[in-house]
């Protein structure tokens, strides 16, 4: 029984590490794409775009039923779908407009984790440990290695606030996954209609058949490589990379989703700089890597050891 447990634990760390590599490669295929001709917001759209078509497509072929969602399931989905424009995608970007340093933007997003804890504790009861609370701070020195935030301790109290909205904005949509999950709804159906109400949201800011304008243009300019590039883009940090995340729902519980997936994207970033685009890997940064990798794996034993003993509880209880 603790070894089903124990092997439970590993294998949703190892999904949520997957998915949080995919998930890395976003900017790197965002700067390729960029170099055939693809606009910021039209890769905004197209990300969604093709996450809509992946998995509506194989909803469908699974079972077209899966559509018919309820009262209930419609306004969860609706939720997530504004929520991934308005309360991540968009106030993320004005906080930036504002003045607040990338580096600096990404180590407070990364505090929805502490919100999710909170979350998970009162909404399913989940633990909060000295380990989690703990390896969380850890991750955060070592983001703030690899990232070189020391080096641009700048803020604007309007970048602070727009900020603090992306944090609660991230912090209730990971939470939102596992009550969706709850409350019956597929993972095919949940990705296809948040992105698709997603892309309902951002149309108001490029119209899809501008978009469409765009990637028939730079396709027929560019050729095979900026076709590659699309391809990549969406399967990779998109179709692959959420996928694996709400598959690691079923193996952990959100708080410990949110930080390995998180902590693995940075890592990815700063490697593939290093070895597709010649920037430098300073030591302080693969202090940060070695750092983050080691509160993760801390994380995670920690965590099989109490799956353990949860384990060795039931089976006394059982004889008893």
């Amino acid at each position: 029984m603790s070894a089903i447990s124990s092997s439970k634990t590993l294998t949703g760390f190892i999904i949520c590490m997957v998915a949080g590599i995919f998930w890395g490669t976003f900017g790197t295929f965002v700067k390729l794409m960029t170099n055939y001709g693809f606009t910021e917001s039209a890769i905004a759209i197209l990300g969604p775009a093709m996450m809509v078509i992946f998995y509506a497509i194989k909803a469908y072929c699974k079972n077209p039923q899966l559509f018919l969602v309820n009262r209930q399931q419609l306004i969860v989905l609706i939720i997530v779908g504004v929520l991934a424009v308005i309360g991540s995608n968009w106030c993320y970007a004005v906080a930036l407009g504002k003045g607040l340093p990338l580096a600096v933007a990404s180590i407070i997003t990364f505090l929805n984790y502490y919100l999710v804890i909170i979350g998970a504790r009162i909404i399913w009861k989940n633990k909060i440990t000295p380990v989690k609370i703990l390896s969380g701070i850890a991750v955060i020195g070592g983001i703030s290695l690899i990232l070189d935030v020391f080096g641009t301790l700048t803020a604007t109290a309007a970048g602070l606030f727009w900020m603090g909205l992306t944090v609660c904005g991230f912090a209730a949509g990971y939470l939102l996954v596992r009550h969706a999950m709850d409350i019956g709804i597929d993972t095919d159906i949940y990705l296809a209609y948040t992105n698709l109400f997603g892309i309902i949201g951002l149309s108001f800011i490029n119209p899809p058949w501008d978009v469409v304008s765009e990637v028939i243009a730079n396709t027929q300019a560019f050729g095979l490589p900026a076709v590659l590039a699309l391809l990549g883009f969406g399967l990779i940090p998109q179709v692959a990379s959420f996928y694996l995340l709400l598959e690691g729902y079923n193996y952990l519980e959100p708080a410990l989703v949110v930080i390995v997936y998180s902590s693995f994207d940075p890592i990815t970033v700063s490697i593939l700089g290093y070895l597709l685009f010649g920037e430098t890997l300073t030591m302080l940064q693969i202090l940060g890597i070695i750092i983050v990798l080691g509160a993760i794996i801390w994380l995670q034993l920690a965590e099989q050891a109490e799956e353990r003993k949860l384990a060795q509880q039931n089976k006394v209880s059982l004889v008893e």
